[in-house]
């Protein structure tokens, strides 16, 4: 997606834990000793728990980002409290569940397939209790609604139901210096659940409506709007009812079919294994996007040290605006495709034990920068491609290219929960014409090698693939990658086209007239010659 950087600050803090796509929930235990410390790596793109919400600025922040601002919850724009004409506006919109066949920004269908080929459409339920938001079409902004749920008959999970929740949000922002919103985030997610209800700790935290908070984070003292409600252990949640998360069965494949804005450009990054991506128009302003893959399990990162026992180097991870905070306490938390995480794993797997303390089991993708290096990685009027591994941490950009590589770097650990040797994975997919504006190829094939770099030593990897899929502007070049290890190795990508053969030049034949006494003979060819006896008249 086109990402904006602007002047406005947008403060949310979220009272509900990530979601994680586990048979059993794994929750970081607690650091309550000021002599600890500890570090952990999520992976969670959807953070708002699959509701929607629209609120104004309805005050000036200060240059020292002393945050001044006061954030109002909007029922309606224009109507006090938002009613600043010049205010900053941000939106969080859940889609909600297509309820015809002309609707907009809507999700038109899931499939969830059990190993082999045939494919199960999902029986949309409904959406769940909680905030939700009508269309404002003054800011250009759709109607919000909550997560859905679903029922795709007989295929189960881990948690021997067949159900499923949706969650696809969209993120518009607004500063005083734009003239309408514009989306500068898309995150979808599919998680496998079981609604469990009782008087429990996973059911006591239903999703409420938005409210100011005061929070403290000991460098600013920040006003913000908050969410209230939500568990870590459970997808979804409402009153007395939790939607209990569950892992996918591996082998299976999942497909979702969103109606979304054409201006929802550029790359994606996601949690998926072997993906497609198929792009139609539908009207003049929205396309039809289908992404289907197979779940991916990706390793978790959790460690704790005492304080007393950091190194030089674990020391530099607790970086807060540009300083070290030199007595850290509880739990560091860092999103995998953050660039703080390609640091945080080297400098902390020793501690570590050079190990993951889960498994995630996890389907979904979201909206990432464009790449580097050179303009062919950047479009803003057509979807140009998506980038999946399951590294634990990785870089939150479409690949760089460098001296006519494709680069990649990622970051992880050498085992499994249970000692195995963990086993990287990496999948991409971007248009022909890109490789073709990059390295000016034709419309012939492509082939391409993939390989590791890492401590300065580059290897081939030897389980790789290449292939097309597509028509017309919409062909795909998919590349994947598998069985590399780990320490922080870079991933490059070489592609290359046979050169076509020089085409053959036609030569001239020619005539020429031989005799030999009263005998006379007419000899054709490039170089004709008269035969032994003959001479040319």
């Amino acid at each position: 997606m086109r990402i904006r950087l602007t002047a406005v600050l947008i403060l949310l803090f979220f009272f509900q834990g990530t979601t994680s796509s586990f048979a059993e929930s794994w929750v970081a235990p607690s650091v309550y000793a000021d002599s600890e410390v500890a570090w952990q790596i999520t992976d969670s793109f959807t953070v708002e728990g699959g509701i929607s919400w629209l609120k104004q600025n309805t005050k000036d922040a200060s240059p020292a980002l002393k945050q001044e601002a006061e954030w109002q919850l909007c029922t309606e724009p224009g109507i006090a409290p938002c009613n600043r004409a010049n205010g900053t506006w941000d939106a969080n919109i859940s889609l909600p569940h297509c309820e015809s066949a002309t609707q907009e920004w809507c999700i038109e269908g899931l499939t969830v397939s059990p190993p082999g080929p045939q494919k199960v459409v999902g029986e949309f339920l409904r959406n769940i209790a909680g905030p939700k938001t009508e269309a404002f079409p003054s800011l250009g902004i759709p109607a919000g609604s909550t997560a859905g749920l679903w029922r795709v008959k007989d295929v189960q999970h881990s948690g021997k139901t067949d159900t499923y929740v949706s969650l696809v949000n969209l993120r518009f922002v607004k500063s005083s210096q734009d003239a309408t919103p514009f989306i500068s985030y898309m995150d979808a997610r599919i998680i496998p659940y079981k609604q469990i209800s009782g008087n429990s700790r996973k059911t006591a935290r239903p999703y409420e409506q938005l409210r100011t908070v005061s929070y403290f984070d000991s460098v600013k003292n920040l006003n913000v709007m908050g969410i209230s409600g939500g568990s870590e252990e459970c997808a979804w949640t409402e009153d007395g009812v939790c939607g209990e998360i569950y892992d996918f069965n591996p082998n299976s494949k999942v497909s979702l079919t969103i109606r979304i804005s054409n201006k929802v450009t550029g790359w994606l990054m996601g949690r998926l294994r072997d993906p497609q991506v198929t792009v139609a128009p539908v009207s003049a302003s929205q396309n039809r996007l289908t992404i289907e893959a197979r779940p991916l399990a990706v390793p978790l990162f959790f460690v704790k040290a005492k304080v007393s026992e950091l190194t030089d180097a674990m020391k530099k991870t607790f970086l807060v605006d540009n300083f070290i905070v030199e007595k850290p306490t509880g739990i560091w938390g860092q999103k995998g495709n953050a660039s703080q995480s390609l640091d945080v794993i080297p400098a902390w797997k020793d501690a570590a034990n050079d190990r993951a303390v889960a498994s995630n089991v996890t389907w979904s993708f979201a909206t990432t920068n464009f790449g580097s290096g050179s303009d062919c990685l950047k479009s803003t009027d057509k979807l140009m491609g998506i980038v999946t591994t399951n590294s634990i941490a990785y870089e939150g950009t479409a690949p760089r290219f460098v001296d006519g590589f494709l680069d990649y770097k990622v970051a992880g650990v050498h085992f499994n929960p249970d000692g195995s040797v963990f086993e990287g994975r990496y999948d991409l997919v971007m248009l022909k014409s890109i490789a073709q504006c990059l390295y000016g190829f034709s419309d012939a094939p492509i082939s391409a090698t993939i390989s590791v770099l890492k401590d300065g030593a580059e290897e081939r990897i030897s389980t790789s693939s290449l292939e097309e899929f597509g028509e017309g502007a919409f062909t795909w070049l998919k590349l994947s990658a598998q069985g590399f290890t780990f320490s922080n190795p870079t991933l490059r990508v070489k592609l290359t086209q046979a050169k076509a053969a020089s085409p053959v030049v036609a030569q001239k034949k020619k005539s020429i007239t031989c005799v030999k006494g009263k005998t006379v003979k007419k000899v054709a060819g490039v170089n004709p010659k008269c035969p032994t006896g003959f001479r040319k008249r």
